[in-house]
């Protein structure tokens, strides 16, 4: 907040006030990333030329510390409670006046990687332009059905929940067959709509089969490999490995129609 005695509107003394605390934040980037170990930066005149404030690279460090410890751990507790994955994570866009901040990057690329990290060292507009166009080019929808797979005599199990970021990376699962080989696994596929995400009113429905049937084999492992592609479809695959061979079963996909409620 201003000073009272300083002079002028309101509405202008804001304006001065943010121009100088921008042109201190674009000070501070000049000056941390030269080679010189130390340095010194006169904060905002507009706040009090009295007291002359200045600030060295080792008091923005210790100040900084406790932010970024605390920015560490939002960054952590937002993508767990979004359910996401570290591969959910497309790109990290620094815009705004922090992206001329050196540290702050450092932080983000030494958490996200430097390959994810966005920013700019131009205006800000140009930032934020930047920042849209890039994300353009790769954009991430929000699933609206549940994937559950079915196998007789197992519970239920829910491959990819409604709410997740699509496309996602495959992942795998390994089952136990009831006994060694010879054995025959039936695993069914159901796409169930989320009433809160997509239609209420539309069924679940079967969305293909996976029959896997061994006749020989050292093993009763049999691993379900499963992905959602950009267009939000689920592709189910089994595989079944004895010594020297994998064995793979697709997924037999129901044609549009023959799917039946569960």
């Amino acid at each position: 907040m201003p000073p009272p005695e300083f002079p002028g509107k309101r509405k202008l003394r804001s304006q001065h006030l943010l121009e100088a605390i921008k042109q201190t934040k674009e000070e501070l980037s000049r000056k941390w990333s030269e080679p010189q170990p130390d340095f010194k930066v006169h904060c905002p005149e507009a706040l009090d030329d009295a007291e002359n404030l200045t600030l060295s690279r080792a008091e923005l460090a210790k100040t900084l510390r406790h932010f970024f410890d605390k920015l560490e751990g939002l960054c952590a507790r937002v993508i767990r409670e979004a359910q996401l994955e570290d591969d959910d994570i497309d790109r990290v866009y620094l815009v705004g006046g922090s992206s001329f901040l050196p540290p702050v990057k450092s932080l983000l690329t030494r958490m996200f990687g430097s390959d994810r990290v966005v920013t700019d060292n131009a205006r800000l507009t140009s930032i934020s332009r930047g920042a849209v166009a890039s994300a353009s080019t790769r954009i991430r929808r929000v699933l609206t059905v549940d994937y559950v797979l079915r196998v007789p005599g197992l519970p239920e199990q829910t491959l990819v929940e409604a709410g997740a970021i699509y496309p996602t990376a495959r992942r795998t699962r390994v089952f136990l067959a009831p006994t060694h080989p010879p054995f025959l696994l039936h695993f069914e596929v159901f796409r169930r709509p989320s009433a809160v995400l997509g239609n209420s009113e539309e069924e679940e429905s079967l969305l293909g089969t996976v029959p896997v049937r061994v006749d020989f084999g050292p093993s009763r492992e049999v691993t379900l490999s499963y992905q959602v592609d950009e267009y939000g479809d689920l592709s189910v695959s089994a595989h079944y490995r004895d010594s020297t061979n994998v064995e793979n079963f697709p997924m037999h996909y129901l044609r549009p129609g023959d799917g039946a409620k569960s």
